[in-house]
This record gives C-alpha cells, sequence and structure tokens, in this order.
C-alpha cells in the first residue's frame, strides 16, 4: 500500500466555548482499485501522535500509547478496511485529551503512521477556544428523584453572538467537558424538560422567549429522526415580562419510540397588575397549543414545575403579602381537562421570600422547601403538601438560620430526603450550607459576583453535594462540596 492509493486530511472546527466539545476528524480515503486496511488511530498503539500548540506556545504531545488501556487488556493494532473509492472517518474530542485551559490561539499537527511505517503528516490546524463569557446557567434534573442525568445549560457570548450549550452531568462526571451547541440565540434564558420522577430520559425539550415568540426543539444526541426544530409560536396578548416555571415537563419516552409530549408552563404579569399563568403544550412534532390561562394575584413571585408521576404535573407558586409567604398550587394532569382553580399548600410568617425548591422521590410523594426572611433571621421551612385541599401541609419542619452581615441567598435545592441544601453570596464570596448546619461549610472568595444567575446544586442520593458554576477565568466548573 502506497499513499498514492490514499487522500487523508484532518479537520478541527473554528471556536469552541470553555467545556463545549472539540469535535476532531481523520479522514482517510481510498482512491485506487483494490480493499485496503489501515490502523484504527484511537485502537492501534501508536499509529496516532497529536502534536497540541497553545496559546502560551508550549507544545504538547500525545500518543495512543498515553492513553493506558483498562488494566489487563495490552495496546493492540486494529485494522479497518476501507473498499475502494471509498472513505472512512475517525473522530475524536480534542478536549477529552488535551485539557483547553487556555484562551486563544492553538493549533495541532497530526502524525498518522500506516502498517507500513510510513508516517503522513498533516499541515497546522488552527482553531480558537474563546475567553469565558457565560451571562447564564440553569441546572435540570432529568427527572424528579434526581438519580438520572442532570442537564447543565449555559449561555456563552462570543463575537459570533451568544449560543447555548448543553452538558450532560452524569454521576462519574468530574469536569465539564464535551458539551454541545444546542442552538444559537439572543438575549434569552434557555429551560430544560425534566422526565417524571423515577422514569429518566435521556434525551430533552429546550426552549426560550424571544420578543413575543417562544422557541423550542427537541434535543436527541445527535440521532437526526428525533432530532427537532419546532416552529415558533406567538405569546398571547396582554403577557408581560413572561418567564418560564421551570423546568419544562416532558411526559416518558412513547414506548413506540420518538419524542413525548412536553408542557411549557409561563408566569407572566398583565396590564391589571396582576399575574396569570398560561399552560403550553408541544405534540410530539412540535406544534404548541394554549391549554389554559389561570388568573394569580400580582404577589406572586415565582414558580416551581414538577411531574411526581407519569401522568401528573404540579405547578407551586409563592406569593409575598402583608408578612405572611402563602404557597399555592396547580394541578394539571395529562389529558385530564384545563387545571382547576389554585390550592393552598402552605402559609407561614415572614416578611419575605428567599429561594425554595421542588421535588419528588421515586415513589411519586413530594416535598418543598423555601428560605423565608423574617427580620436579619433566615427561616429554612420544609413540608410535604397536603393530601386535599382544606387540609394543612404535613411533616413541616423550620431551621433558623443567621446570614452573616451582606449575605444574600442565591439557591436552594432539596435532596432525596427531603432535606434542604442553601447556597449563598456575600460580596465576591460564595457560600455552602448543608441542611442542619449553622454556619458555611465550603467557601470560595471570587464566585459571587454574578452567583444569582450562574451557580447551580446538584444532588444525587448517596453521593456527595456537587456545585455546578460558571467561573469567570475557566468558565463552566464542578466541584464537590
Amino acid at each position: 500500500m502506497s499513499f498514492t492509493s490514499l487522500h487523508l486530511r484532518a479537520q478541527v472546527g473554528l471556536a469552541f466555548a470553555p467545556g463545549e466539545r472539540v469535535p476532531f476528524s481523520l479522514t482517510v480515503g481510498n482512491d485506487g482499485p483494490d480493499f485496503v486496511h489501515v490502523p484504527d488511530p484511537f485502537r492501534s498503539g501508536s499509529s496516532l501522535a497529536l502534536h497540541l500548540c497553545r496559546p502560551s506556545g508550549r507544545t504538547d504531545v500525545l500518543r495512543l500509547d498515553d492513553l493506558l488501556p483498562p488494566l489487563g487488556i495490552s495496546p493492540r493494532l486494529v485494522k479497518y478496511g476501507i473498499p475502494p473509492r471509498d472513505e472512512v472517518a475517525f473522530n475524536a474530542d480534542i478536549a477529552q485529551l488535551f485539557s483547553l485551559s487556555e484562551s486563544g490561539r492553538y493549533t495541532l499537527v497530526v502524525e498518522y503512521t500506516l502498517f507500513d511505517d510510513r508516517t503522513w503528516c498533516s499541515p497546522e490546524i488552527v482553531f480558537e477556544r474563546d475567553p469565558p463569557a457565560g451571562v447564564f446557567l440553569d441546572v435540570t434534573p432529568n427527572e424528579g428523584a434526581g438519580v438520572g442525568i442532570h442537564g447543565v445549560i449555559w449561555v456563552e457570548r462570543s463575537p459570533r453572538g451568544e449560543r447555548a450549550i448543553l452538558f450532560d452531568d452524569r454521576r462519574q462526571s468530574r469536569s465539564v467537558v464535551g458539551a454541545r451547541e444546542l442552538a444559537p440565540l439572543s438575549g434569552a434564558e434557555p429551560a430544560l424538560s425534566s422526565s417524571p420522577s423515577g422514569v429518566p430520559f435521556s434525551e430533552r425539550w429546550a426552549a426560550w422567549i424571544s420578543g413575543d415568540q417562544v422557541h423550542a426543539l427537541f434535543y436527541a444526541h445527535g440521532d437526526l429522526k428525533l432530532t427537532l426544530v419546532a416552529p415558533p409560536f406567538l405569546l398571547p396578548n396582554g403577557a408581560l415580562a413572561p418567564r418560564f416555571v421551570r423546568p419544562l415537563l416532558a411526559e416518558p419516552a412513547p414506548y413506540e419510540g420518538g419524542r413525548p409530549r412536553c408542557a411549557l408552563g409561563m408566569l407572566a404579569a398583565n396590564a391589571l397588575g396582576g399575574k396569570d399563568f398560561y399552560l403550553f403544550e408541544l405534540d410530539r412534532d412540535g406544534a404548541a397549543t394554549w391549554v389554559a390561562l389561570v388568573p394569580m394575584a400580582g404577589a406572586v413571585v415565582t414558580g416551581f414545575a414538577l411531574a411526581p408521576t407519569e401522568r401528573d404535573r404540579l405547578f407551586a407558586f409563592v406569593l409575598v403579602s402583608g408578612g405572611w409567604v402563602h404557597v399555592i398550587a396547580v394541578s394539571a394532569p395529562w389529558d385530564g381537562g384545563p387545571p382547576g382553580a389554585p390550592s393552598e399548600w402552605h402559609v407561614e410568617a415572614a416578611d419575605g421570600f428567599l429561594v425554595g425548591d421542588l421535588r419528588a422521590r421515586p415513589d411519586g410523594s413530594v416535598r418543598m422547601g423555601l428560605v423565608l426572611r423574617r427580620g436579619a433571621e433566615w427561616r429554612r421551612v420544609v413540608f410535604t403538601p397536603p393530601t386535599a385541599s382544606g387540609y394543612p401541609a404535613q411533616d413541616v419542619s423550620v431551621e433558623a438560620f443567621d446570614p452573616p452581615p451582606g449575605a444574600e441567598a442565591v439557591r436552594a435545592r432539596l435532596d432525596s430526603e427531603g432535606r434542604l441544601h442553601m447556597l449563598y453570596r456575600r460580596a465576591g464570596e460564595l457560600a455552602y450550607v448543608p441542611p442542619g448546619a449553622s454556619a458555611a461549610t465550603w467557601s470560595r472568595d471570587h464566585l459571587g459576583e454574578r452567583a444569582f444567575e450562574t451557580a447551580h446544586l446538584i444532588l444525587r442520593p448517596g453521593a456527595r453535594a456537587r456545585l455546578v458554576v460558571y467561573d469567570a477565568d475557566h468558565g463552566p466548573l464542578l466541584e464537590r462540596l
């Protein structure tokens, strides 16, 4: 075999955000009349060497031999057959092979050695890693119990515009690497769907509001048959400053395959000074239907969404008025007709609402957590919603917390046992308070400035709490607490 019967090319894209996948492709084409065999560069000993020159000028060289195989498995040559006048592409993620911690211009040179010990060398391939410029970050469990994949989505700003980027955080994830672009957008805060409790699904709906339109897509990890960009739909007239009630709520995946339906809850102000809850549904082809409008009081400050079972959908809302905090809820089962009037879940004396969370266990039982302000004190309140309208909440627990001067609550998350974890910021410091603690057990002094928009918690059963944060110097980070 000779080079005259082959054509080779190596490619990398042009520019990438911190944490984003950097796709590398080595294409080998057979121009000759005979079947040829070439080494698979990612499974064949030392057939591939990558020379990466960093923005600092330092060059790192990576050979396949440097990537140790699992214990007890020896590296071996693996041949790949290419028919006449055909080609094959070998693909990898450069960000999985090298730590791309520097911003700026990279160059890559590829050396590929064939079985006759002849080596092909690529020209320099140039690509950029953009400086960190994240402006929004959100985390959505893939189902209510939190044992499945968590979706970490953020918006990255660059000279080429804003893009939503998605990272699937699995139990074994140690860093944010290999994330993929979800969609270009501008000035929007995308929301992801969550599966019903105990019914994890790896694919998701995503949606965002741009002007007077709602955009949605179904992300299927490269499956072209399932991936779908839905036609945008107009917001109703009179919906002012609309925001999603997070997360979006997807059905279980259909048994026959395909996309699930998805519910989009939205809270918006109206011209009369009140709030309205809108419920939309996307069918499996992405067509939107306006299902219901539920009038709300102007004192509603936020909402939460949850699918505790495969058929149920719950939307809980927090109202603050006259020294009291009320929690009301709207139930909207799939195919159960329009939602009924809001029912009261709980009321607590407080001067204000700070942060909260709503969570289900795999058995469908629901817990809600609130962080409330009463004078200078914060109160962490956790309860089980009442079994019927007019009954009081159950299993109510209250923990007092004296925040340090200048502290501002950032995030609250319930774990699988129904205990409330909390993040707060104080100037540039971000701090974590576990359940029952009277003081922070972890803090960093340079993460608090934008923590409201870019810091979240991931809580899995039997595992330590983890922080997901967009660091202004390094981009999205995972850290155990």
